[in-house]
């Protein structure tokens, strides 16, 4: 829901409440409402008058939006000075205009932000296992879409023991970040302990029930419970 932005007309008077100056140079100031903190007043003071004067107004939505048009004002990328004399010869549009598109160009990039955050939870809780042959032994892993390193591996001089976990690990996948909880908690040797255990228990039953394949990896035909 795109949150409305309200502009006031100039007002021939200072704003009825208290402001502190967020921004001042020659006789324009930027002053923030105390009573309403997303209202933002174009002040400008006549040099030797004394007469101030409220050229514009703005509601911002919310204080993100006041804070992105606050820090282009602050960091010069919007020239107060001229703003202000623009304001006094034409009127506000020009200033309109501007916040306007500061406003919209913030918005895009906070939601682009919030967009990859959701985007990298949703990777963290893609979890696989993987396989892999190295020079230095067979790794079984488990790994985070989002990450590049294995947050749990365990290493076998052969093949036929890494594949012999692989084939009951394979189809646990509803449990995958519950075994990284684990591991995070108690260590990663403990759920290599818990795995080699529950697969142990698994062998036994499908032999049991004369659904083994033998050899040195009775579930390589398993399909799960």
């Amino acid at each position: 829901m795109r949150i409305p932005i309200l502009h006031f007309a100039p007002n021939a008077s200072v704003p009825a409440t208290a402001s502190i100056v967020h921004t001042a140079v020659g006789p324009f100031s930027l002053e923030i409402d105390v009573a309403d903190p997303r209202v933002i007043h174009l002040i400008f003071c006549a040099i030797g008058a004394g007469d101030t004067h409220a050229l514009w107004v703005r509601q911002f939505g919310d204080i993100a939006d006041r804070d992105a048009v606050l820090e282009r004002f602050h960091s010069g990328e919007l020239d107060l000075i001229f703003f202000g004399r623009v304001t006094i010869i034409f009127g506000s549009a020009a200033i309109i205009a501007a916040t306007d598109s500061i406003i919209d160009e913030e918005r895009e990039i906070r939601q682009a932000q919030l967009d990859a955050e959701a985007q990298r939870q949703n990777d963290r809780r893609v979890i696989n296992l993987y396989s892999r042959d190295t020079k230095r032994g067979f790794h079984l892993d488990l790994e985070r879409r989002n990450e590049e390193t294995a947050e749990w591996s365990v290493r076998y001089d052969r093949a036929s023991e890494r594949d012999r976990l692989r084939d009951w690990t394979r189809w646990q996948k509803p449990r995958f970040a519950d075994f990284l909880d684990y591991a995070a908690e108690l260590g990663p040797e403990e759920l290599t302990r818990l795995l080699i255990d529950e697969m142990f228990e698994t062998e036994r039953r499908v032999k049991k029930e004369g659904r083994g394949a033998g050899g040195l990896r009775p579930l390589r035909m398993w399909r799960g419970d």
